[in-house]
């Protein structure tokens, strides 16, 4: 049985919890004597009480609820488990030395402390000066290892000053050092010093600093073009080179060998230049030299060298020089220029004044044929008969007239008697490329058919067809007509006709 406390009226409340072997049998009525707090029996009450099954081994009674048991870690709150703090409660396994104890939901973690780092389950120092972790100043400070932290010292060299930081130490101005102090000279450097080899030494192969010849080395200041070095032991001195002298300001200058005539140029095909220290000889203007070295004239014509105007001039070669004339063709202006000269203009062309043109072109002429003529296999400008090739323009209805370097378009000729028809006949003699034409008399007055070009000779009677009588027309195609027309016996006269067909 348990029973609660007392209340505010002094009364407690008592509950007995039966066996299990009672609480197989179920509800069991259960009568109870209710105590106050001096112990006295205050009443009887009797109630009917329920029994439950019991809990699991794996479970926690929490009233009439079995839950399950809380994980390791936890523990009950009611029906709740809540995380156990196993560091405020110091029940963890840290090292309290070396390590920290962090509480985590459920659990807890070890963490090395500063300067301690996990090493296996233990936890070991750091080494914060081989790792590089330390904060002392890397030029001036030492850095030593201590159980979980280190220290900074001094480095050698350095020292503490007023102000609490480490400062140089110069072994040069506190003689410290163990330099010769003949032949070297005490460098300090940040922590230490070093000896160097004073001016005029330099350090040998086995490390001793020994006397420097500035002369052979090139380690002098002398002006290399007009001073020559010579050497002393840990110095050297500079002294005026050949071709060089004293100024009245003690500085070595030039001597001018081609101003004082001191030179062995030749005069007349070499030229002396002054050099810093010497003297040059080079062939004058006009002059190379050949494959003995000797000067000799420059043919400035041959070689391009020269200056004259390509086109308009001529260049002429001379010892030493050259000079340029106006080309054929050529002559100089008022300014001395060379300009075209016109032979057209002046009529010193040879051009045939009948059959040729004159064309003025630069430093010469051309003689092309005139209009109307073309050169033939000889050369000579013959006349273009524009009629007979039938490059001329005239409308097929009139006829083409050729003439000297041209040609004129007209009607065909009329005649007004028979002796005009024979004169115009006979001048046309010779042309071989004809056709045949009918003319008919009109009251005396020989008149053409068409707008054609006449050519020459009466007809016979029955020419050129043989049909008898003189004709009016034609045949040229077998067709027996001419301009559509039937050809007729009734007209006195007929004449050839050259190029164009109508029949």
């Amino acid at each position: 049985m348990s029973c609660t406390s007392f209340d505010s009226r002094g009364k407690a409340k008592c509950t007995w919890f039966p066996t299990k072997a009672q609480a197989a049998e179920g509800d069991h009525p259960h009568c109870a004597i209710v105590y106050d707090k001096f112990g006295r029996a205050s009443e009887r009450r009797c109630t009917t009480l329920t029994v439950y099954p019991a809990c699991s081994a794996n479970e926690d009674r929490v009233g009439t609820l079995c839950l399950p048991k809380c994980l390791a870690g936890f523990e009950r709150a009611g029906q709740a488990c809540v995380n156990v703090d196993e560091c405020a409660r110091n029940i963890d396994n840290c090292d309290a030395n070396l390590e920290t104890c962090t509480d985590t939901h459920g659990s807890y973690t070890c963490s090395c402390i500063a300067g301690f780092r996990k090493n296996g389950a233990s936890c070991s120092d750091i080494n914060e000066c081989t790792e590089g972790v330390h904060n002392c100043d890397a030029t001036t400070e030492t850095c030593t290892n201590t159980f979980g932290s280190f220290t900074c010292s001094c480095s050698t060299g350095y020292e503490l000053t007023s102000n609490g930081n480490c400062g140089d130490i110069n072994e040069c101005t506190r003689g410290t050092d163990n330099c010769d102090a003949t032949t070297e000279t005490c460098v300090n450097n940040n922590g230490s010093y070093s000896c160097i080899c004073s001016a005029g030494y330099s350090k040998n192969s086995n490390g001793v600093c020994v006397d420097v010849d500035e002369c052979a080395t090139g380690a002098d200041n002398c002006a290399n073009t007009v001073e020559t070095c010579y050497n002393t032991v840990g110095s050297f001195f500079c002294s005026c080179s050949a071709g060089y002298s004293k100024n009245i300001n003690g500085v070595c200058a030039d001597v001018n060998e081609c101003a004082m005539g001191t030179d062995n140029c030749a005069n007349t095909v070499e030229t002396c230049t002054n050099t810093v220290g010497s003297f040059s000889c080079s062939c004058t203007m006009g002059y190379k030299k050949d494959i003995n070295g000797v000067c000799v004239d420059v043919d400035e014509c041959a070689t391009g060298a020269d200056n004259c105007a390509n086109t308009v001039e001529t260049c002429y070669n001379t010892v030493g020089s050259f000079f340029c004339s106006c080309s054929v063709g050529y002559e100089k202006d008022i300014n001395g220029v060379c300009v075209d000269m016109d032979e057209c203009t002046r009529g010193t062309d040879n051009c045939d004044a009948t059959s040729e043109t004159c064309v003025n072109t630069s430093g010469s002429y051309n003689c092309p044929c005139k209009n109307g003529l073309k050169r033939d296999s000889a050369g000579v400008c013959r006349d273009i008969d524009e009629c007979a090739d039938g490059t001329h323009k005239c409308h097929p209805q009139h006829v083409c007239h050729n003439l000297w370097t041209t040609y004129r378009c007209g009607e065909l000729p009329n005649f007004d008697n028979k002796n005009e028809l024979n004169t115009f006949n006979k001048a046309r003699a010779g042309d071989n490329r004809r056709e045949w034409l009918g003319i008919r008399n009109v009251k005396h007055h020989y008149k053409s058919y068409g707008k054609t070009k006449v050519s020459f000779f009466e007809w016979a009677a029955g020419e050129p067809n043989n049909q008898g009588g003189n004709e009016k027309c034609v045949e040229t195609l077998g067709s027996n007509k001419w301009n559509l027309e039937n050809c007729e016996s009734k007209q006195s006269i007929s004449c050839k006709f050259e190029h164009v067909r109508y029949c």
